[in-house]
């Protein structure tokens, strides 16, 4: 049987923890006292018994503490896997961005020897027609 605490009662309620004392101590609500922390805890049965229309509306989730312990681990560990996956992509990215670089000016490197290599290609082709003896250049062959 689960149990609730005068401050989750609060939150359900929407009222003050003082307040839900004051049920207790009116006897609105009957709570069982922890000996050892001296806290009143109320039955969440009884709780809905007393007050129906707070019933599926409440806002309190129960979580074993080992449980949230857990989840609060994995988070803590998943948080420190998107660092690094997200620098491993900005490595990626400047990886990326310098190729790019690299592409554009292998290209001009390119360009710049295809257009050098017709140059010289016709003028190789001026020369030939230049050496051409002058029968070759009369008759054309």
């Amino acid at each position: 049987m689960e149990k609730l605490t005068t401050g989750d009662i609060a939150r359900i309620t929407g009222k003050n923890k003082r307040t839900v004392l004051n049920w207790i101590k009116n006897g609105k609500l009957r709570s069982i006292v922890d000996e050892e922390t001296g806290f009143n805890y109320v039955l969440e049965d009884h709780f809905y018994t007393v007050f129906p229309e707070y019933y599926k509306s409440s806002d309190v989730v129960k979580v074993d503490r080992n449980e949230l312990s857990k989840l609060r681990k994995e988070i803590e560990e998943l948080n420190k896997k998107l660092i690094q996956q997200e620098a491993i992509i900005s490595s990626k990215d400047e990886h990326l961005s310098d190729l790019k670089e690299s592409h554009k000016n292998a290209t001009v490197a390119f360009e710049k020897t295809l257009a050098l290599l017709e140059h010289q290609k016709s003028e190789a082709e001026e020369q030939k027609k230049k050496k051409k003896g002058l029968f070759s250049r009369i008759f054309g062959q």
